[in-house]
């Protein structure tokens, strides 16, 4: 199960609305604490379903209070790793890493059949959560109709979907779900699971 992606982890082009400005940030503490607040908001769409990104909210959170708001500063840097973020953090690097690589890796896991007949009875079920950043839906959208229609730009000539692939959107929560609503998140990654 795969639950709000990047496109970069799937090797997919950035959504339409997707803002890289926190990425260019050059302060570490400053693009952690933008990424961090980015991440755990909540966004009011028009609709997860319309697969029209004019419907999406991809910058402007609601005012409902992010995940984790209840935590200090001090009881944040327990669960996460600022040294990610750094200048020569693994973060940092990831997002400079040539993205046919992963585009490689998602073809071996979803559209190439040699591949999938070792391990024949993989499922892949991808969830994304209602109130997620815009770019996260938007990228269920996007995988969904590559998941029908391979493009060959990406992934080749010869791909081809080679997995049972379902996708779902769960109407509650965000990204953070487990974190708000811990009941709910294993309700929504049951339902998901079992589609």
């Amino acid at each position: 199960m795969l639950s709000d992606s990047t496109a970069l982890a799937l090797g997919i082009p950035n959504s339409p609305g997707y803002n890289i400005g926190l990425w260019s940030e050059t302060d570490d503490r400053k693009r952690f604490d933008a990424f961090f607040d980015w991440v755990t908001a909540h966004y009011t769409h028009k609709s997860v379903t319309s697969e029209n990104p004019d419907d999406l909210e991809f910058s402007h959170p609601s005012d409902i209070p992010h995940s984790m708001d209840d935590l200090s500063y001090s009881q944040r840097a327990e669960y996460t790793c600022l040294d990610a973020f750094s200048y020569n953090g693994c973060d940092r690097k990831l997002r400079s890493c040539d993205t046919t690589v992963f585009a490689a890796l998602t073809k071996r896991a979803l559209f190439d059949k040699a591949h999938a007949e070792k391990l024949p009875n993989v499922r892949v079920r991808y969830m994304g959560s209602g109130t997620s950043p815009g770019v996260v839906i938007w990228l269920l959208w996007t995988l969904r109709k590559y998941a029908e229609n391979p493009p060959e730009e990406l992934y080749g000539s010869d791909a081809e979907r080679a997995r049972d692939i379902k996708f779902i959107i769960q109407t509650e929560g965000n990204h953070f779900i487990f974190w708000e609503d811990p009941e709910e998140a294993i309700r929504q990654y049951s339902a998901t699971i079992n589609l």
